[in-house]
This record gives structure tokens, sequence and C-alpha cells, in this order.
């Protein structure tokens, strides 16, 4: 029996891509249909965040797959694997972002960036709604800051998917630092705006 939890899509996707040993020394990549036979999905649970997006823990047991699920050729589960961490990266909130980038990337970075690009619109409403002089100027000042490492997260993460989508041998680079980044910085926004907004 393997277990992986919180798998996104598991409840509405109609295949799996498993990345699984196949031998001691080798690592695979196979496409599993959802329906087969010694899969289970647990409940879905109750999250904090994400609630639109299906997550639910897959369970396998004495599941058996045809070869011809086989992606590539055996031994290359690994590569598989990386081209899609590149993308996951700069993933996790396209629907935050809507055109801005191109559709070949999705969704961390991203969501992140959506959410901290809404936090500090609302944190700037609720300044200007609250501002008192004795503290008006540091918080303007810390405000410029933040919308500032936000456009840089913003070209960051633009470049990166434009090496992603053209293939380009920095774009494993970039994604990393995309993830780095962007999260780090948004994590900022998101802490000021409740600072902001129980101050004041």
């Amino acid at each position: 029996m393997k277990n992986k939890s919180l798998v996104i899509g598991a409840g509405e996707n109609q295949v799996f891509l498993l990345i699984c040993r196949t031998s001691e020394k080798e690592i695979s990549a196979l496409v599993v249909d959802s329906d087969s036979k010694g899969i289970t999905l647990s409940k879905k649970p109750e999250t904090l965040g994400f609630r639109a997006i299906p997550i639910r823990d897959v369970t396998f047991i004495d599941c058996r797959v045809p070869k011809k699920n086989l992606l590539g050729k055996r031994g290359e589960g690994f590569k598989y694997a990386m081209k899609v961490l590149e993308h996951e990266r700069l993933n996790i909130g396209k629907y935050l972002c809507k055109n801005i980038f191109s559709k070949n990337i999705c969704l961390l970075a991203s969501c992140a960036l959506g959410g901290a690009t809404f936090c500090l619109k609302q944190a700037i409403a609720h300044y200007k709604m609250t501002k008192t002089k004795l503290i008006h100027q540091e918080f303007e000042f810390k405000l410029s800051d933040l919308a500032c490492k936000l456009m840089a997260c913003k070209l960051l993460l633009r470049q990166a998917a434009t090496a992603l989508d053209n293939k380009e041998i920095k774009a494993f680079q970039l994604s990393a630092q995309t993830k780095w980044f962007v999260p780090f910085t948004s994590f900022e926004v998101f802490f000021f705006f409740f600072e902001i907004y129980f101050i004041l």
C-alpha cells in the first residue's frame, strides 16, 4: 500500500501522473486512470485556503498499471518530475493573475502574488480612511516599499514564465528564484496588511 497526501485535483482529474520506483535504481513516470482498481480517495479535507481546488489523499493498494501507460522510457521519471516542478513553482494562482501570464504556466508564486496585490490595495484603502499624522509618514514609506517589491515580483515571474515557454536553459534557475522571492515578499505584504489593519 502506498499513500500520497493532499493531491491537487484528486476526485476531479481523470488521470494521475505517478512518479514511482519501477526498480531499485529506476524512477519512472506512469499515467494512471483515476478509476483504476486499487485506487481509493479520502474525503475532501477542511482547509483554510484553496477551497475551490479539489484536494484529497490518494491510496494505491495492489493497483496494476499496463506497460502502455509508461510515459517516455523507464528511468525517466525524475526528468519529468523536474519539468513539472519548474511549472509548479510559478503555479497556484493563474486565476488570481488573469491576462498577465501565458497559458502554459499556471499557478505557487503567481497565487501568492495575486493575494499580496489584493492585500496591498486593501491596506492602502484602509490607511487612507484612518491615517493619523503621527505615523502617517512611516506607513507611506512602507507602502511604497512594498509596492516596489511587488512590481519586482511581477517582472521576475513574467521573465521565468517566458523562459519556460521558450524552453530556455535558465528557466529552471529563474523558476527556483521566483518560488523563493515571490512568496517571501508576499508574506511580508500579508503581515503588513494585518499590522496596518489592527493598528490603525
